[in-house]
């Protein structure tokens, strides 16, 4: 999804919109800042959709204004572009990045972040450091407690997934234990390191 240019509605101004990249909203207001027209028109390149808006009442007053997807009429604060086509996330069938992202990856991450705020060195295996200065101990504590639960989380990933490519890897070879040459894969099974953070999803 973050792959595909995106019309905010947030970013619509007074003739266009504040948006530097991708399309633009452009709409039309009166003297007194109300919006004329019931619609908006995204501009992308050469294309060009009218897209109209709903106005939600809000409880202590005012409004919030909604894009309408021009496909299922759903309100939406975004909209895509693909190819010729302006929609909204559910009608492109569109997914977040870290959806695909595996169950290592995602601990990593959550790991790395919680030792960043800490001040601690990033490795999701390096040794625990001290308390951060001003931090309530309570607080220190339950971060500390957070790491613990997902460095287990993390290590036991890890363990399946080499015993699933030594099992794959056993498979492969044979019953004469020959190998075939295209195993680079499998091989890191028998050393993988996650004591090394990285950004791509498919090193530890």
């Amino acid at each position: 999804m973050e792959d595909l240019p995106a019309a905010v509605l947030t970013h619509a101004a007074s003739g266009s919109a504040l948006q530097r990249h991708g399309p633009t909203i452009q709409c039309e207001y009166d003297g007194l800042g109300r919006q004329v027209n019931e619609f908006v028109r995204v501009v992308h390149g050469a294309l060009a959709w009218s897209v109209s808006l709903s106005w939600q009442p809000l409880h202590l007053g005012g409004h919030r204004r909604w894009l309408l997807c021009p496909e299922c009429q759903g309100r939406r604060q975004a909209l895509y572009v693909d190819g010729t086509r302006l929609a909204c996330r559910k009608c492109l069938k569109l997914r977040y990045f870290v959806q695909h992202e595996n169950e290592r990856t995602g601990l990593i991450k959550r790991i790395v972040k919680l030792r960043r705020r800490l001040g601690w060195s990033l490795g999701p295996l390096d040794p625990i450091g001290g308390r951060p200065r001003y931090m309530r101990h309570a607080v220190f504590a339950m971060r500390c407690a957070e790491i613990e639960v997902l460095t287990d989380k993390l290590v036991g990933a890890v363990s399946d997934w080499a015993r699933r490519a030594h099992r794959a890897l056993d498979h492969r070879r044979g019953p004469m234990g020959a190998e075939p040459a295209n195993l680079g894969i499998l091989r890191c099974a028998e050393g993988a390191g996650i004591n090394e953070y990285s950004e791509d999803e498919d090193e530890l």
